[in-house]
């Protein structure tokens, strides 16, 4: 979903609430910005 914001041209993607409610904070940065960068 966030590679699809960005290719979309989102300059700002909200993770608020889904780091709030995450398990593994560090994990889940990495997937985003994974998916961001490819």
């Amino acid at each position: 979903a966030a590679a699809e914001l960005v290719a979309a041209g989102a300059d700002l993607i909200v993770t608020g609430t889904a780091v709030e409610k995450s398990q593994d904070v560090a994990s889940f940065i990495s997937e985003l910005t994974s998916s961001i960068r490819r």
